[in-house]
C-alpha cells in the first residue's frame, strides 16, 4: 500500500495504521501496492447482465513502481472451460510498460474491452503520455484520487498487448 500524499502530509504513519472515517454511503477499498486488480464498475442486478460490461484495471504500484496481477475469464455458467474456452492473462507493469500476456497456451475466450486503466501511486502531478502500437492514448491526471488514468485504451483483457507509458 502506498499512502497518498494526503496521508503523509497529515502526519499519518501508514506503517502503524491509518484511521479512515467511513460513512454508511461509502466503503473504503484497500489495495496492496504491487497489485493489478481488474474490476467491472457498472452496477447491475445480476452477474449475467455484467458479462459484456467493460473492465477497469487498477494498477497499484509498490515502492519500486511495479505491479503484477492475473485475471481468469470464462462464460461463468458452463463447463466449456474444460475444452479451453477460457482466458487466463498475466498482467505486469515494470514502471514504463503495462503488458498482458496469455498464462495458458491454447486457451481462448473473448473478453469485454478495457474501459480505463487507473495507476495508483504514479506521480499524477507530472504530465504522462501513453501509446499502444505507436498510437497515442488519452491520459488524464485525477487529482481528487491522486492517480493517473488512461481512458479507452482500445484493448481486450483476453488479448496480448503492451502499453508504453512515459
Amino acid at each position: 500500500y502506498i499512502c497518498p500524499s494526503r496521508c503523509q502530509s497529515s502526519g499519518i504513519n501508514a506503517e502503524y495504521g491509518v484511521h479512515i472515517p467511513v460513512k454508511m454511503s461509502s466503503m473504503p477499498l484497500f489495495i496492496r501496492g504491487g497489485s493489478i486488480i481488474p474490476m467491472k464498475k457498472r452496477l447491475r442486478r445480476s452477474s449475467e447482465i455484467m458479462s459484456k460490461d467493460p473492465y477497469t484495471l487498477y494498477v497499484a504500484l509498490d515502492p519500486t513502481g511495479k505491479a503484477n496481477g492475473d485475471v481468469y475469464i470464462d462464460d461463468g455458467k458452463s463447463y466449456e472451460y474444460k475444452a479451453g474456452r477460457f482466458s487466463y492473462q498475466l498482467l505486469s507493469f515494470d514502471g514504463k510498460t503495462l503488458t498482458s500476456r496469455s498464462g495458458v497456451k491454447d486457451a481462448t475466450y473473448p473478453s469485454p474491452a478495457v474501459e480505463r486503466i487507473v495507476f495508483i501511486g504514479l506521480n499524477y502531478q507530472k504530465t504522462h503520455t501513453a501509446s499502444l502500437n505507436g498510437k497515442e492514448l488519452v491520459v488524464l491526471a485525477d487529482k481528487s484520487n491522486e492517480s493517473v488514468v488512461i481512458k479507452k485504451p482500445g484493448v481486450l483483457l483476453s488479448d496480448e498487448w503492451t502499453i508504453s507509458l512515459s
